[in-house]
């Protein structure tokens, strides 16, 4: 018999349950180091706010930042395991253990209702806090800043994130002088570049990394974690109803979303990851893997974003090259503002991780471009390089009449494979130089950047 349940959401009191986090320091960062929650990590603050070199005056900024921790973008896995548990609970095939957590699914798609997509509270302070720390590297420099440029794609999250930083500086003292601009759905090329780049749409419908991700699903690694983990919520006779194919449970968007025992537990592991994003003291409790199991199941999202928008695979580089258009605008920039030929201070742009990531990868830093024909044999993480509110900040610094950059990842001073000086800084020029050198295999003259962009 086919099992077609559709969605349903329930109000229900909301569920306090505080939940610590174990952290460690390494370098200049807070490292979490309990739960492997890939893309959906929220954001880790350094440790101390690493401050600019002495003696350098910092006359520019351009910014590229990732909005900030969210919930799910859409109703998914979380409505869909309320399907398949709800009917459970029906047919009384939960344990006690499972009627607790159908009353954690519950709380989740309360809290996320009518807020798909959009920044959770800590996403906000995420952009707040990370304004008010740059303030704090050169307070003169926006107290003097007669403008700043914030750029934002068409997606709330991503304008929330930005009124978040500027709220920030805002309480710093420092003026509202905001220049914004909110690029159009479909027509983006800057910040959303992978939705109108042809040949990139043709690579990711390939999706020529599947068969990595079928093979560590169907592996009995995951397998083990089935088996340790569901019977704890589900009788023996619920979970062995998904041996016929005909069983499935429907997501929010009447989407097929659960078909197997796998398919549960990946549901699950979807929802642990989510909760993150919300304060403590209004989490869903989920905390139903250890931390080696959350390891294991980070590596599917691993794959996907190793491919999609990272490194990808020896010898191509379709995966990050479309966001040339966003590498030349951002040069540009900082050459323009070394020419005093700019009327702004500040280039902030508020985007998403397929904006960060190409761009990351493109520059190769801290030599992030490594590629690989199977991201399992490599230590990659896609919350090193992807997390909520990932950035990367350009510094115009000057001394002596010349001028530098300093380019930051995740606020702290980062390397690009060329020389730099004692204080690692670049030479502007140099910079320049291996952005062209970056651009010139494409053979690319003008600044029409929709149009660079089509041919990618």
């Amino acid at each position: 018999m086919i099992k077609y349940l559709k969605s349903t959401f329930l109000v229900i009191l909301v569920l306090f349950s505080p939940i610590a986090c174990q952290k460690v320091e390494n370098s200049s960062r807070v490292v979490e180091v309990k739960w492997h929650l890939g893309s959906k990590q929220n954001y880790i603050t350094p440790i101390e706010n690493v401050e600019l070199p002495e003696d350098y005056n910092l006359s520019f900024i351009a910014h590229v930042a990732r909005h900030g921790s969210r919930f799910m973008s859409s109703p998914n896995e979380d409505i869909a395991l309320f399907n398949l548990m709800n009917d459970a609970n029906h047919k009384q095939q939960l344990t006690e253990a499972g009627q607790k957590l159908l009353e954690e699914v519950k709380e989740l798609t309360m809290l996320q209702f009518g807020r798909y997509g959009r920044l959770t509270q800590l996403g906000r302070q995420e952009h707040f806090d990370m304004a008010k720390r740059l303030y704090q590297l050169d307070s003169a420099f926006f107290k003097s800043s007669n403008k700043l440029v914030g750029n934002a794609t068409y997606k709330s999250r991503a304008q929330n994130s930005r009124a978040s930083f500027i709220r920030g500086l805002k309480a710093e003292g420092v003026q509202d002088n905001w220049e914004k601009y909110d690029f159009e759905k479909g027509n983006d090329p800057l910040l959303r570049f992978h939705k109108i780049t042809p040949k990139y749409k043709a690579y990711k419908d390939s999706a020529a990394w599947l068969n990595q991700i079928n093979d560590i699903v169907n592996s009995d690694q995951y397998r083990k974690i089935a088996t340790s983990v569901l019977p704890r919520y589900f009788k023996k006779e619920f979970l062995e109803q998904f041996e016929n194919d005909d069983v499935f449970y429907l997501n929010g968007n009447d989407e097929k979303a659960i078909s197997s025992q796998m398919d549960i537990v990946l549901a699950l592991y979807e929802c642990f990851k989510i909760s993150f994003a919300i304060p403590e003291n209004q989490r869903p409790d989920f905390m139903i893997f250890t931390h080696e199991q959350t390891k294991l199941l980070a590596k599917v999202g691993d794959i996907e974003t190793f491919y999609e928008k990272g490194p990808g695979f020896p010898k191509r580089n379709t995966s990050y090259s479309n966001s040339i258009g966003l590498l030349m605008d951002l040069t540009n920039q900082l050459k323009l503002a070394s020419e005093n030929k700019l009327d702004y201070q500040g280039y902030f742009n508020f985007a998403h991780a397929e904006t960060t990531l190409p761009l990351l990868v493109y520059l190769n830093l801290n030599n992030a471009n490594k590629k690989s024909n199977n991201v399992l044999h490599i230590d990659w993480s896609a919350s090193d390089y992807a997390m909520m509110a990932t950035n990367i900040t350009w510094m115009l610094l000057e001394k002596k009449e010349k001028q530098f950059i300093q380019i930051r990842f995740n606020e702290i001073p980062a390397t690009l494979p060329i020389k730099s000086n004692k204080e690692g800084l670049y030479a502007l020029e140099d910079y320049v130089q291996y952005v062209e050198s970056l651009v010139k295999p494409f053979q690319i003259s003008d600044t029409n950047y929709k149009e660079i962009v089509s041919h990618f």
